[in-house]
């Protein structure tokens, strides 16, 4: 089994004011090496919001409301 290493960035759309905040939660996946992971499946639970990297490893995710989460 691979082990992947993300970097990842929660940035949010609006102020922090109200319980329904939502952010963009957006990242590279690399390997162990450091090397970026083209077409790996990065999930976020337990919301099961999903997308693939793409060539650079890289992905965007929007809508997630604020809280902890496992991917």
């Amino acid at each position: 089994m691979a082990t992947a290493l993300f970097v990842c960035a929660l940035s949010y759309d609006q102020p922090a004011a109200a319980q329904d905040t939502k952010g963009t939660l957006s990242g590279t996946a690399k390997d162990a090496a450091g090397s970026s992971l083209q077409g790996a499946l990065v999930q976020v639970d337990p919301l099961g919001k999903r997308v693939v990297t793409d060539n650079q490893g890289q992905f965007r995710l929007a809508d997630i409301p604020a809280g902890d989460y496992k991917f």
